[in-house]
C-alpha cells in the first residue's frame, strides 16, 4: 500500500474509533442501558457487542423513527468495519469513501438520537 492508501486507511480508522465512542455513549442512554465494551478493544469483540445491541435496541421503548437511528448507528458502523477489513486486505478504488458516507449516516442518526434521549429528560 502507498502512503496515500495508508493515510486514508488510518482516518477510517480513527472515523470508526469515534463513531463506536458515540455509539457507546448513546447505548447508555437509552431507556434500558446497553453496555458496549469500552477502553482498548478488537472488532472481535466490538462487532458481537454492536450486533447484540442492535437487536436488543428494538425492544426498547422508543418511538419508531428513534429505533431506526439505532439501526443505522449499529449497522452502520458495522459495515463501514467491514469495508475497513476488505481495504486492508485488498484495496480497492472508493471502498474508504464508501466507508466514511456509512460512518456520516451512522452518526446523523445516533446525533438525532441523543438529541431526542435528551429531550426526554426530565429536569
Amino acid at each position: 500500500m502507498s502512503d496515500y492508501d495508508d493515510d486514508r486507511l488510518a482516518a477510517l480508522g480513527e472515523s470508526l474509533a469515534s463513531t463506536y465512542g458515540m455509539l457507546t455513549d448513546v447505548c447508555l442512554e437509552l431507556p434500558v442501558p446497553i453496555a458496549l465494551p469500552v477502553g482498548v478493544i478488537t472488532p472481535s469483540d466490538a462487532v458481537p457487542a454492536v450486533t447484540r445491541a442492535a437487536v436488543i435496541a428494538q425492544e426498547q421503548p422508543l418511538p419508531e423513527e428513534q429505533r431506526i437511528n439505532i439501526q443505522i448507528g449499529c449497522t452502520g458502523w458495522l459495515a463501514a468495519l467491514e469495508l475497513f477489513g476488505a481495504e486492508a486486505q485488498h484495496p480497492r478504488d472508493l471502498r474508504v469513501e464508501g466507508a466514511q458516507m456509512l460512518l456520516i449516516q451512522a452518526r446523523e442518526a445516533l446525533i438525532q438520537l441523543m438529541d431526542w434521549l435528551m429531550s426526554q429528560r426530565r429536569p
